[in-house]
């Protein structure tokens, strides 16, 4: 009477009784068709032994290699040869409810187009799982297959889908390498929905652990070559000379400013590498470290262990950098999967069932060129919500708002708990308040950062990256003048506390606007466009993560040629699709 129950691991029927899936549908209320991230895993495993086993093998219309693993084969062959099947048995109920009876409260909604391989969607849909979110929507496992989902949908806004997505907090866009998800109109009808309940949206990533310890991996290479270096000049015994000084303040400065102003994936891995053997190689001569010939004889030992984590820090960003450069390039492949063969209308876009057609531009009427808007804002920002609407707008490039970069903003917060203990030491009255105050800023903003939303968060972190920047820069420079070239000292309480009281109030900044969130922001008189296109525009120079455009007809060079190299393969799945009884969302 409870319904059929997953079998170990795999979500296969033991029981012989099966239920009715027509009032099981009919029974649970539409929004409630489920599953969670668990049962994600499972099934991906499960379609991994049904390709193992023979059960799901390639057609005419997907021709996957099964000893592939990346990709696997696409959606509409798993619903014809797995979900269906398995299904069938248990009664013509969808997935979600032959594994949970009574439904699942939604969450999540998953919008994609039935083009892409169930494990490069599966991938991207588990690395990219909202935190918070618990139970998701995902039309293929949601709508029962066997079923009239013709009539499910005939009303697009009391469809499953609009019920789900309505429900849902969170929706998650998963492009893929075959066209652009917004090529059909029921993932345009969505974009839609969302756009109407100011929704969050958010692009789904491929995952990207692999290639960031490769990146990493590099970086420590290169510190240890530098390291060794640093070691062989150190046996020489001598101070550094002028130029080798020098270098070193290039080491904490160039490389920061090169990755605000150059979004060039080649330039950025090749200064991140020469700054991690930089780092290696001062790290190994900290004792050797000076451009005023007084200081070399007198160096008190915390000043060399201070420069030591100095350069500790340095490699850290390094690290970080090269992180922050994968992702972008991941980020980058997902922005030419959602404009191959985008032509930038949401009226081309194309649904296989004529009525369905017909049903959801009447649906949304004379609101296109809002649609046309919220799926621009989408891909140029990686993301979308109310705040990035009003800040588009009102004139802001949001191009990239999106993706966050984490090398500045931890290396940042690493050098102010080394100023917060080093103020402390002083046992000044004022440099302790200083301290203590700076402390309970990064306490303070820590716990907003975990507190808040995927959006509010991104632009938080966007906020500290700009001003961390903007504050690195002056900093050095005084440190140079006053501590290495002047007979001033980082042991002078006046300089520490002039320092201290500058990054109090940086820290301040960085609260306020990262609380304020860029909705506030723009609306700031005078000054508000010019703060939040300083804070979201991809770098100081203006430059674009991306350089290739959507062209004045929406469709980018890279995306056209992505387009006609999937064209073939497009007509061969409406000739899959016309065969099958399910709608792709």
């Amino acid at each position: 009477s409870n319904g059929p129950k997953p079998c170990g691991h795999w979500p296969i029927l033991c029981s012989t009784v099966a239920m009715d899936g027509y009032e099981l549908h009919r029974r649970v209320d539409k929004a409630r068709w489920c599953v969670t991230k668990g049962d994600l895993l499972q099934f991906k495993q499960r379609v991994r032994q049904a390709v193992r086993a023979g059960e799901i093998t390639p057609t005419s219309a997907d021709q996957f290699d099964p000893c592939e693993q990346c990709i696997g084969p696409c959606v509409y062959t798993v619903t014809q040869q797995l979900i269906k099947p398995v299904t069938r048995k248990a009664g013509n109920m969808s997935w979600a409810l032959m594994l949970h009876p009574e439904g699942l409260p939604c969450d999540l909604f998953i919008t994609h187009a039935w083009q892409e391989g169930v494990f490069e969607f599966l991938d991207k849909v588990l690395h990219s799982w909202p935190r918070g979110a618990r139970h998701a929507y995902c039309c293929m496992l949601a709508n029962p297959q066997n079923l009239d989902i013709a009539g499910m949908i005939c009303d697009p806004s009391c469809s499953p889908f609009a019920m789900a997505l309505e429900s849902a907090q969170h929706v998650l866009v998963v492009p893929n390498r075959t066209k652009s998800i917004y090529t059909r109109l029921w993932c345009v009808y969505e974009a839609y929905l969302a756009y109407a309940s100011d929704k969050t949206i958010v692009v789904a990533r491929s995952p990207d652990y692999t290639q960031i310890l490769v990146a990493s991996g590099w970086a420590v290479l290169a510190a240890c070559l530098g390291v060794l270096v640093g070691w062989q000049r150190h046996r020489l015994g001598t101070r550094l000379t002028l130029v080798e000084t020098n270098c070193f303040w290039a080491t904490c400065t160039v490389p920061v400013f090169v990755a605000q102003t150059v979004r060039d994936d080649g330039v950025c891995r090749c200064f991140n590498l020469l700054g991690a053997v930089l780092a290696g190689f001062y790290a190994a001569t900290a004792d050797m470290l000076t451009t005023n010939p007084a200081h070399y004889f007198h160096k008190r030992a915390d000043d060399v262990s201070r420069e030591h984590v100095l350069m500790s820090i340095a490699l850290c960003y390094y690290l970080v950098a090269a992180a922050d450069c994968v992702r972008r390039r991941v980020a980058r492949q997902e922005w030419e999967q959602l404009t191959a063969g985008y032509t930038g209308r949401a009226q081309d876009a194309r649904c296989k069932v004529e009525t369905d057609e017909v049903s959801i531009f009447a649906e949304i009427g004379g609101r296109f060129a809002e649609v046309d808007q919220a799926v621009e804002v989408l891909i140029r920002a990686g993301m979308w919500n109310r705040n990035l609407r009003l800040a588009s707008q009102a004139g802001v490039d949001v191009r990239n708002a999106g993706h966050i970069e984490y090398a500045m903003p931890c290396t940042a917060c690493i050098l102010q708990s080394v100023a917060v203990h080093f103020l402390w030491s002083l046992r000044h009255a004022y440099s302790r308040a200083i301290a203590v105050a700076i402390a309970a800023t990064n306490v303070f903003w820590l716990l907003f950062l975990v507190s808040a939303g995927q959006d509010s968060r991104g632009f938080a972190i966007k906020v500290a990256s700009r001003s961390a920047a903007i504050y690195l820069l002056p900093c050095v420079a005084t440190y140079a003048i006053f501590v290495q070239t002047l007979d001033a000292t980082i042991h002078d309480i006046g300089y520490m506390n002039m320092y201290g009281t500058l990054l109090l109030v940086f820290d301040l900044l960085i609260v306020g606007l990262g609380v304020a969130g860029v909705g506030r922001v723009v609306r700031m008189p005078c000054c508000g466009n010019f703060l939040a296109q300083g804070i979201l525009a991809p770098n100081f120079c203006r430059l674009s993560l991306f350089e290739r455009r959507v062209s004045g007809n929406g469709r980018s060079e890279q995306g056209g040629r992505d387009g006609e190299q999937s064209e073939e393969r497009s007509d061969e799945q409406t000739d899959l699709e016309s065969g099958s009884s399910d709608t792709p969302d």
